[in-house]
């Protein structure tokens, strides 16, 4: 070995002049994550509490102006503004549902990004609670309108025609004809690769959409979405109304994207003439029920089956041709009947049970 020259000792596969000195102690300032939901790092080390030790001839002593809990701060930024870009987005699609509305209608802003997040998000929050509760809102609606407006019609008919109302492909059709797929969020946030809002820079520059002839959005990129996820926000959108506005914000919000649910104020026409007391004891189902029939011809269409014959009751299945008329049977009113009660449960669980799953 010649005198002054230092022998090089390989540690770790790092060569190292000072193999002796003393090791240095280092951890991270922080680590860089999705802050909008901490649940999900629970399971985490704190890195605080994490060390590594470095050879000191391998560091470097930077002075920063600024301190390391200023620093910590700005790795808030991304998560920040992620929800505040993600709230302006919901804040433009109800100002879209709701232009020339003319309806005083009130329906915050959180509920309507619920509605437009789909479970990919991987957020505190997601659209299957509300799609639950809208798409049983929209059943209820749909047979309740068939049921006033089309009480000369088959039930068989009339459940074609609505499963043409709630099918996904005419949702599908209607949301893409109010834009709303572009309003949809699909994947998750990821702060690694977050982009500071406004960059000009590469694939990333904004360009102008308009929405309406009075309302436009700025975008980074297209999307594709599936139509099964469009019918789905659709119906999310629908619970989102309901949920906040009542059974009236739900049925507006129905009519303002194209579908024609009115609850029409239309009396149920029997075309027969039926002596309840003479069928039924009467005062006994009422005594059970705790309650009093207006229309008692009701209760025995209710408990007649299709076969039943009886010169005083007209059977379900003396009907002509066309099935346009038939007689007295409960099919109408079990029509109605599943609806109103799947309605009335999704109600009962989805406040019971708030932000429950569909799964």
């Amino acid at each position: 070995m010649q005198p002054g020259i230092r022998t090089m000792h390989c540690r770790h596969g790092v060569y190292l002049y000072f193999d002796e000195a003393i090791l240095l102690k280092g951890r991270h300032l922080f680590t860089v994550k999705n802050y909008l939901n901490e649940s999900r790092h629970h399971k985490e080390r704190d890195p605080s509490n994490i060390f590594v030790e470095l050879p000191p001839e391998l560091c470097q002593v930077i002075m920063s102006p600024i301190s390391c809990s200023t620093f910590y701060s700005y790795a808030f930024v991304p998560s920040i503004m992620h929800r505040l870009q993600s709230l302006l987005l919901a804040v433009n699609l109800k100002k879209m549902l709701l232009d020339d509305w003319g309806q005083n209608v009130t329906i915050p802003t959180m509920k309507v990004l619920e509605a437009i997040t789909t479970k990919n998000c991987q957020e505190g929050f997601h659209s299957e609670s509300l799609e639950t509760l809208g798409d049983s809102f929209l059943k209820y609606a749909a047979s309740h309108y068939l049921f006033k407006t089309h009480q000369n019609k088959h039930e068989g008919l009339l459940s074609i025609k609505k499963d043409k109302i709630i099918s996904n492909a005419s949702l599908c059709k209607l949301g893409c004809e109010h834009k709303i797929p572009g309003f949809i969020r699909t994947e998750p946030f990821d702060p690694k690769i977050w982009i500071i809002p406004g960059d000009n820079s590469g694939s990333y520059q904004l360009q102008e959409e308009k929405l309406s002839d009075r309302r436009k959005i700025y975008v980074t990129h297209k999307k594709k979405v599936k139509g099964k996820i469009v019918a789905d926000a659709v119906e999310a959108l629908i619970g989102a109304f309901l949920s906040t506005g009542g059974e009236s914000a739900g049925i507006l919000f129905l009519n303002r994207i194209g579908i024609k649910v009115d609850f029409v104020n239309i009396p149920y026409e029997r075309h027969f003439q039926i002596q309840a007391e003479k069928l039924i004891n009467l005062d006994h189902f009422e005594s059970l029920l705790s309650y009093s029939f207006r229309d008692p011809s009701l209760l025995v269409e209710a408990l007649t089956h299709g076969s039943y014959m009886l010169p005083e009751i007209p059977s379900c299945y003396q009907m002509t041709l066309d099935l346009t008329t038939f007689n007295i049977c409960y099919a109408m009113l079990e029509f109605l009947g599943d609806a109103v009660l799947d309605y009335l449960i999704i109600v009962h669980l989805y406040n019971k049970y708030p932000g429950m799953s569909s799964d």
